[in-house]
């Protein structure tokens, strides 16, 4: 069989398993037990009821990437328009292709001494970064993650290499197992184009598609809502209240400050181009950068990306308004690019602080959220 072929049998079985989700859900119900005795997980330690754990792969279905080389190649990847997750620690940048993250769910990495779990669930499209690394009885540990198969509000759990403690991916906190109650702190990221990184940073790393592998990377996997039963997206503590978006299947983009959440749909920082915010007594402002690609290989929900900044800056907030592709405070007329570097004007040099956010469907904030708070856009 050629080599094409083996991608194109291997990307209709990933689709293949989805779509036998709702079997496996079923399955699962008839006997927890069971369906967890493949696991050493310590059961004993848990938050929450067994029976909000659906099934919707197989154990190991999914393999997590571990370590992966940077690609130290000049020409990377022959498509600027490549969408990938933009992660800046100390002095070190790094692209992880979203292509190479949707397969595998989970990539394991190092950025300079900081252990990264890189997360994406294709349930709900939540895309986080977590450090992972913990401090228990005063032992710090690093733990690596992989995919567990199981789902819960329709989002999909993530096991833990040592123990099998099983951590949510949206929130990064783990609920069964010996790590039960521990939270991975969240880490900062864009999504950008390959593009837009290789211009702001030339010499930031991209990590190498792994070799002999029979993963499709070339297509974009995206998997529609349609494809997966409706159980997965619901459970017995969902939500009633009516969807943070429009519907249900809206994106939209979560900040959790001070322990509350604020959501914006992904269409409302469309129209704006640029938000300014005061919540919870922080300044924020959020920047949108519009993309487009008719390629395809590379559908993608994505029609453009937020990035979330604090506008406060040397003891002043600053109002940020956008001009065709460039975005300019009112205070001092400086220019900046989405990436919240100023390259012009009194700021020049000056760097915006990233604030944590989530990217997901509605319902899937909508099933997380804690204390909500409802803004009046």
């Amino acid at each position: 069989m050629h080599s094409s072929s083996k991608h194109t049998v291997k990307y209709i079985t990933v689709i293949f398993i989805f779509q036998l989700a709702n079997i496996f859900s079923i399955n699962a119900q008839k006997n927890h037990l069971k369906v967890h005795e493949f696991w050493k997980t310590n059961k004993e330690k848990t938050l929450i009821d067994l029976n909000e754990l659906l099934i919707y792969t197989p154990k190991n279905s999914f393999s997590s990437l571990n370590n992966p080389l940077p690609n130290l190649s000049d020409e990377v990847y022959s498509d600027l328009t490549e969408i990938g997750i933009f992660i800046e620690i100390n002095s070190t940048e790094k692209f992880y292709p979203l292509n190479i993250i949707q397969y595998h769910q989970v990539i394991n990495d190092w950025v300079e001494t900081t252990p990264i779990s890189i997360t994406y669930c294709p349930l709900s499209s939540s895309l986080n970064v977590f450090k992972r690394e913990l401090i228990t009885n005063n032992i710090r540990s690093t733990v690596s993650l992989f995919p567990s198969g199981m789902v819960r509000k329709g989002n999909i759990i993530l096991a833990d290499q040592n123990t099998e403690s099983y951590w949510q991916q949206m929130t990064g906190k783990a609920l069964v197992g010996e790590y039960a109650n521990c939270r991975l702190e969240k880490i900062p990221f864009l999504i950008l184009t390959y593009k837009n990184f290789k211009k702001a940073y030339p010499h930031g790393l991209i990590i190498k598609k792994p070799l002999n592998t029979q993963y499709q990377y070339e297509k974009n996997f995206f998997a529609p809502l349609d494809l997966f039963p409706l159980q997965i997206h619901s459970s017995t503590s969902y939500s009633t209240k009516k969807p943070i978006g429009k519907t249900a299947q809206e994106l939209v983009l979560s900040l959790n400050i001070n322990d509350s959440l604020f959501t914006f749909p992904y269409e409302y920082i469309k129209q704006k181009k640029c938000i300014n915010k005061v919540l919870a007594g922080n300044y924020i402002t959020i920047f949108w950068q519009e993309f487009f690609s008719d390629h395809p290989s590379k559908k993608t929900i994505y029609q453009g990306f937020p990035a979330v900044y604090s506008s406060f800056i040397d003891g002043e907030r600053l109002i940020f308004q956008k001009k065709d592709s460039i975005f300019i405070d009112k205070q001092t007329l400086s220019k900046w690019t989405f990436l919240g570097k100023c390259y012009s004007g009194f700021h020049k040099g000056k760097k915006l602080k990233k604030v944590i956010s989530t990217s997901s469907l509605s319902i899937t904030a909508n099933n997380f959220k804690e204390k909500f708070i409802e803004l009046k856009h």
